[in-house]
């Protein structure tokens, strides 16, 4: 099977690699780029950290705020972001293994315990595309 991969090209390659290792015919064609800004956090305390791609792991890899932030829970989509999240420093990791809506979940399920507040608000690494918005699902984000 002929197979076109258009996921940036990092982690491109490596889904090219898995299909190709299952004996498709693979052209990779990235149609994104990640690009990591420099951003300065928010003056405030944060209940957890939220990572809906490894990308947003990668990002924060040499951000001076990088103690502070594996400090805190991390919850994530699913298994690799989680295992970038490891990799990076962060200890008390949840992975929803699935979708936005299970890391939802996940998050709501979780709330009662690490208590989110509009005073600890969970902090969201996004870029400025997703696929969803967590504060349209009534989390304080």
């Amino acid at each position: 099977m002929h197979l076109l991969v258009t996921r940036p090209e990092r982690d491109g390659e490596r889904t090219a690699q898995a299909l190709r290792a299952r004996g498709h015919a693979v052209v990779l064609a990235p149609l994104l780029r990640t690009e990591t800004i420099a951003f300065v956090l928010p003056d405030q305390a944060f209940s957890a950290v939220v990572l809906t791609s490894a990308n947003a792991a990668r990002a924060i890899a040499d951000h001076p705020g990088r103690a502070q932030l594996t400090a805190l829970p991390a919850f994530t989509v699913g298994r690799r972001t989680a295992e970038a999240a490891r990799a990076l420093g962060f200890h008390d990791v949840r992975s929803a293994d699935g979708d936005k809506s299970d890391l939802i979940d996940l998050l709501r399920a979780a709330s009662p315990r690490i208590q989110f507040s509009d005073r600890a608000p969970l902090l969201y690494l996004a870029g400025e595309d997703r696929a969803g918005d967590l504060a349209a699902a009534g989390l304080p984000v």
